[in-house]
């Protein structure tokens, strides 16, 4: 018979990125269950403030586009004045369009406007906003990152 693994996350935050995507939602709500304090960074729009409905309590969400280095800076700044501990981060957010046959398939059909945001949002922005955060994160005992990638780079 297995053991069953038991984690205590009680009063921990957690920041998560993309929070409230499909992926980023499913993380929130185990981690919410797990006791975690949450703290979602998000570009909210219609679509995700009704999977923002669905997370009760012990949510704080930032309503930062992780592409314009200015609004990062700004949200570290918020934390930084409100005294924030950090526990962990998760770097989720992740760049998608509408217009899949420009975002998935050959070199040639991809443009250089869709490759430069995905390389914002998937690449720089987990570099950047972790190197703001890690003074925060250091004040913490055992903080932790951790970075989810995408399936596309099998894909295209």
């Amino acid at each position: 018979m297995k053991k069953k693994l038991e984690f205590n996350f009680k009063n921990k935050n957690i920041l998560i990125t993309g929070g409230l995507s499909p992926l980023g939602l499913k993380i929130s709500e185990e981690f919410l269950e797990l006791g975690a304090n949450i703290l979602i960074l998000d570009k909210i729009d219609k679509s995700k403030r009704v999977n923002l409905k669905k997370l009760k309590s012990h949510v704080l969400t930032f309503n930062v586009d992780l592409s314009k280095k200015n609004q990062i800076d700004l949200f570290v700044q918020q934390l930084k004045k409100k005294k924030v501990k950090l526990d962990c981060l998760i770097n989720n957010a992740a760049f998608t369009t509408k217009n899949k046959k420009n975002y998935i398939g050959s070199l040639n059909n991809q443009s250089y406007k869709i490759f430069k945001d995905t390389l914002d949002i998937n690449l720089v922005a987990p570099f950047y906003l972790t190197k703001k955060l890690a003074f925060i994160l250091k004040k913490t005992q055992n903080p932790s990152v951790i970075n989810i990638s995408s399936i596309y780079s099998l894909i295209a």
